[in-house]
Order: C-alpha cells, then sequence, then structure tokens
C-alpha cells in the first residue's frame, strides 16, 4: 500500500507539472482535482491509471488526493462533478462504502440537477452507458442502493427518469439502510 501511495503521489505531482490540476467549485464546496490520462507520459505510471479505466471508474481518490479519469468522460463538463463526488467521499466519514458512496452521489446529483436540461440528459445517459458496460455493474455508479441496477435493466425508463430516482432514493436514505 506504501508504495501504490507513493506512486500516485507521483502521478499527482506530475499533473501538477502537466497543469492538470483543476480548481473545481460547485455549489458551497471548493476542491481541486487531477485530471489524468495515461497518454499524458506518467513516466512507467501510466499502466496504473490504464487500470483503473479498466476496472470502470471514472474517479477516484488516495487520502486527499482526488483523480478525475480524462479519458471515461464523455464531456470533459463533466470532470467537475466527479471531481467533487470524489472530494466528498474523501470528507465524509461514514463506516459502510454504501452510506460513503451514496452520500458522494447524493451531492453531486444534486449539482447535476441544478444545470440546463441537455446537461442533466447527457449526464444522467452517459452514467447509464458506463453501468452497462461495465463487467460488474452492482459495483459501479450505483451501488450505493443494493439492487438498484435491477431499475435499469427491468424498467423501461429514460436514463433522467433512472437518475431521479436514484436521487430520490438517496433522499430517502436507502444507502444508510444496509
Amino acid at each position: 500500500m506504501c508504495n501504490e501511495f507513493y506512486a500516485w503521489f507521483r502521478i499527482f505531482n506530475k499533473a501538477k507539472e502537466k497543469q492538470k490540476i483543476i480548481d473545481g467549485r460547485l455549489g458551497e464546496y471548493k476542491f481541486k482535482y487531477a485530471l489524468i490520462n495515461p497518454k499524458d507520459g506518467y513516466d512507467n505510471l501510466g499502466f496504473l491509471i490504464e487500470q483503473e479505466e479498466k476496472e470502470g471508474k471514472i474517479g477516484f481518490n488516495i487520502t486527499s488526493f482526488l483523480f478525475v479519469l480524462e479519458r471515461v468522460l464523455e464531456k470533459k463538463d463533466f470532470a467537475d462533478y466527479v471531481g467533487l463526488h470524489e472530494y466528498i467521499e474523501s470528507i465524509t466519514p461514514y463506516t459502510t462504502s454504501r452510506a460513503w458512496h451514496g452520500n458522494a452521489c447524493k451531492i453531486e446529483l444534486g449539482e447535476v440537477l441544478k444545470c440546463k436540461p441537455e446537461f442533466i440528459d447527457a449526464y444522467a445517459d452517459w452514467l447509464i452507458k458506463i453501468t452497462n458496460s461495465s463487467e460488474n455493474p452492482e459495483e459501479g455508479y450505483f451501488k450505493a442502493i443494493s439492487n438498484f441496477t435491477r431499475i435499469i435493466k427491468e424498467n423501461r425508463l429514460k436514463p433522467i427518469e433512472i437518475l431521479l430516482k436514484f436521487k430520490e432514493q438517496l433522499d430517502l436514505g436507502y444507502h444508510l439502510k444496509e
């Protein structure tokens, strides 16, 4: 773990050199994240970024270092919302991963839903596309609520309707009940 942390620390510092540390600000939150792409040349560490992409991640955090995977984003405009999600996870002291992830989704989606309808539709489409292409969708974006991916598969809801249903269940605390 120590060597892996050091590797991510090096990637974060390399992102600084490449001016790929982004100052995000959404709602009441200010945060910084590294927008990383293995093709940007991270010495011999690009494989770590590729590994995260292969696992279906769109962002992640290691202690206070926030990372957003640039190649996974359908639109660059999505990066700040992913960065916000990672920031919330990094500062939230929940005891279960579902509660931790669910709280971050709740805040992230609260900000997404303040955007123009075209942006919300695109964001919803992207999250559903990522989920449907994942090898393990139950551990993907919607993992905060058990069996939520069943709603995606069984219902004929539009992506925006799925996103609103997920947000509604987060607002009701479903992610805290497991």
